[in-house]
């Protein structure tokens, strides 16, 4: 079993905790404003003005109500999109969490890391060699047409995990300038989820992209 490294638990913790609060947040102050409103237009046509006035003021009430609570609302399922999105990356990198302990004792694996621009996944070391991998758990089958990525065909119509795993390279690259033991990173985008269909593909220069379950032997091959 590799020895295992951990640097972002207290940062992946407070993310989940952001994200939970602030679509759990949005959503309560939707309903009070909902709930305010209710009360409200009730009191007003309760009371002993004219109709018309009543009918106006209870029209500006639900007006108001209807745009202010729509905002929250929209901030809600903002933020419940992320919230599912932060989860379903958690159950990816859990994948390849079990995975990476199948190493030999020989490997050395990092367990996530803020870098300037994003944060690194997983780092695994053997020598002087460092795997740079980037997790992903889209679904469906991923190709390379020779010059991009692909999910069914199309190009990743979010952040392009190759993008991202090169941007994290170049910071490791910085990271890891003064450090003689390092002479080689290789990037490896690793899709985790179990309805993703992909090849083991080489897409320039210590440049890969595998599945979780060739993980393991892609490693152990590397050398």
């Amino acid at each position: 079993m590799p020895q295992f490294f951990y640097n972002n638990n207290r940062y992946l913790l407070e993310q989940e905790k952001k994200y939970k609060r602030f679509f759990i947040s949005n959503l309560l102050k939707a309903l009070a404003v909902f709930l305010f409103a209710g009360i409200l237009g009730y009191v007003v046509i309760n009371t002993g003005l004219s109709t018309s006035f009543k009918l106006g003021a209870f029209m500006f009430i639900a007006t108001v109500a209807l745009v202010v609570g729509s905002i929250f609302l929209y901030l809600y399922s903002k933020h419940e999109l992320r919230w599912v999105k932060y989860k379903s990356g958690i159950s990816g990198e859990s994948r390849v969490y079990k995975e990476l302990a199948k190493l030999p004792a020989d490997y050395k694996v990092y367990c996530g890391g803020k870098l300037t621009y994003g944060d690194l996944d997983f780092g695994v070391l053997k020598g002087d060699t460092f795997f740079n991998l980037e997790v992903k758990n889209h679904k469906g089958r991923i190709s390379f047409n020779g010059i991009a990525l692909l999910k069914n065909g199309r190009p990743f119509w979010e952040t392009d995990p190759v993008k991202e795993v090169l941007r994290n390279e170049k910071d490791l690259k910085h990271k890891f300038y003064n450090n003689l033991e390092i002479k080689k990173i290789v990037s490896v985008v690793v899709f985790a989820n179990k309805k993703a269909w992909v090849q083991d593909y080489k897409l320039g220069q210590n440049l890969y992209v595998t599945h979780v379950s060739g993980l393991i032997k892609f490693l152990e091959s590397y050398f």
